[in-house]
């Protein structure tokens, strides 16, 4: 377990990482033209849903509770979430 120190930044990093891969999410997807003739491609990001929602559980059922991995997870959660909600 983490004590509350750690529990706050590892929390902060999180989110800050799901903001940062939402907002840019929509920077890229508002810029780039790419996608509205081919929906599948906003399929494909959007999958990354699935591989941030187990790279959580990954690192839940190893103990793998640090700011990198969970960071990670929160930026591609982020993205994904952008490219459903354009969707």
């Amino acid at each position: 377990s983490l004590n509350p120190v750690d529990s706050h930044r590892t929390a902060t990093a999180a989110l800050a990482a799901y903001a940062l891969g939402y907002f840019s999410g929509f920077m890229v997807l508002g810029l780039w033209s790419g996608w509205v003739m081919r929906p599948w491609r906003l399929f494909v990001l959007s999958l990354g849903m699935l591989v941030a929602a187990l790279g959580v559980i990954v690192c839940g059922q190893f103990g793998l509770i640090s700011i990198a991995p969970l960071a990670a997870c929160c930026l591609i959660l982020g993205l994904a979430f952008a490219a459903i909600y354009t969707a």
